[in-house]
């Protein structure tokens, strides 16, 4: 599922960025798998 964010952190310009999550691997203290988008936000999975 996308999420939107702000990227415009580093530009004047406002850019939209949604992002692209691809599976990172397992986390080995919860069970659960690691999700990461190429800007390098990283969620924990289901």
């Amino acid at each position: 599922m996308p999420l939107l964010s702000d990227a415009s952190r580093h530009t004047r310009r406002r850019v939209l960025h949604v992002h692209r999550f691809r599976r990172l691997g397992d986390d080995p203290f919860s069970g659960g798998s690691h999700y990461g988008c190429r800007c390098g936000v990283v969620r924990a999975g289901f």
